[in-house]
């Protein structure tokens, strides 16, 4: 009796567990609510990031062919396809939109004065020393090159022709004071 009972109980589990051996380990539906955070970054830079919170898995970004435990950065601003992958074995397929932040108003009033008196050199498709002073995102990673050139004049000043007017150099200062960034 007990070797009649083995064998059917073998019969009916056995074709059941191959089958669930071999299903998708990340076919289950994830109804878990993740929260995004960080999904913005400086126009046109590829500074973004995105963060998710209470999440355990993997995050896979099949456009960019791009993973992360729970954060992905190095991002510009668009839509991206999302994938997530939980540690619970669900899978969730999602779209993201990383914004540009807004410039603030130390950095709008830079722009003109760098393109006044750097953009003759420093833009187009051959600028002076591959520095194109027009590419927002170039001139927030070296700011600390223009304060030397352009404010201290070292080691030598820029413009070449000698350094731009006292009103424009304090334009300059103010952004730096702030913090240099785009949204300042």
């Amino acid at each position: 009796m007990f070797s009649r009972f083995t064998s059917v109980l073998v019969a009916i589990l056995v074709p059941f567990l191959f089958i669930a051996c071999k299903k998708n380990k990340h076919s289950l539906p994830c109804d878990h609510n993740y929260t995004w955070a960080g999904i913005f970054t400086d126009s046109g830079c590829a500074n973004g990031k995105i963060v998710l919170k209470n999440f355990k898995g993997k995050i896979h970004m099949p456009s960019l062919n791009r993973w992360g435990d729970s954060s992905i950065q190095g991002l510009r601003a668009g839509k991206y396809p999302v994938i997530l992958y939980l540690s619970e074995g669900c899978k969730k397929d999602t779209q993201i939109t990383v914004e540009p932040k807004i410039p603030g108003p130390h950095f709008l009033a830079v722009l003109p004065v760098l393109q006044r008196f750097c953009g003759t050199c420093h833009s187009g498709n051959n600028p002076h020393a591959g520095i194109d002073l027009t590419d927002s995102c170039t001139v927030v990673r070296i700011k600390d090159r223009i304060y030397q050139r352009a404010l201290l004049g070292l080691p030598t000043p820029m413009p070449s022709t000698g350094l731009i007017p006292l009103s424009d150099r304090q334009i300059i200062e103010r952004w730096m004071a702030m913090g240099g960034r785009w949204t300042d």
